[in-house]
């Protein structure tokens, strides 16, 4: 995308699984990343893991099957679940706008998305955990050469506060807000988000 768009250099900001490409972006090319900001907990943090129930989905036979049911939100009302499963409280679900939980089921309902996901999945974690040739390992954060932000939800089912802290101590330069509840802060806390992702970038991008 970089190369598409012509771009030398540009910040990176991800979330989840995008804090996941961020980083690994980040490592292979540092020229290009001018500041990283990861909110919620990034996919293979060092010493985090996701939930059970996403690890099931890495199973034969059965993953496919909870990944079109169990992780499958079906309509508005499943997507507000699901939001509740990623640690977002009644407060924030039920005041979310119908029309993001529409375009969340939308997205679900994308050719192949299932498929996708699950083959994403079984490449990152396994039923124990993360994939040990896959996960972030300290070594690894502290050959980030970019400034980092790190915004955490206190309730993070990826990961606790105190992990999120500790892995932020590996960077050479990063700076860690806990924000919100869940593992998509922006959707508890959009206002604190936005003015820590803008200033960063004012900074540094």
């Amino acid at each position: 995308m970089f190369d598409h768009f012509g771009l030398d250099e540009a910040p990176v900001v991800g979330s989840s699984m995008g804090g996941l490409w961020g980083l690994r972006f980040a490592l292979a090319q540092p020229e290009r990343v001018s500041a990283l900001a990861l909110l919620g907990c990034p996919a293979l943090y060092p010493t985090t893991s996701a939930p059970v129930p996403m690890r099931l989905v890495t199973l034969p036979l059965l993953g496919p099957l909870l990944a079109a049911t169990v992780m499958t939100a079906g309509d508005v009302d499943g997507a507000r679940r699901t939001w509740r499963v990623l640690g977002h409280p009644e407060e924030t679900t039920a005041t979310l706008p119908d029309a993001f939980a529409e375009a969340w089921v939308r997205m679900d309902d994308l050719p192949h998305t299932t498929r996708s996901w699950v083959g994403l999945l079984r490449r990152a974690i396994r039923l124990r955990g993360a994939r040990p040739e896959a996960a972030f390992r300290a070594d690894d954060l502290r050959r980030v050469q970019s400034p980092v932000l790190l915004v955490w939800g206190r309730a993070d089912p990826f990961g606790t506060v105190e992990q999120g802290r500790r892995g932020a101590s590996f960077f050479p330069d990063a700076t860690f807000h806990e924000v919100g509840v869940g593992h998509l802060p922006w959707l508890d806390d959009p206002e604190t988000c936005g003015e820590l992702v803008t200033g960063f970038l004012d900074r540094h991008g």
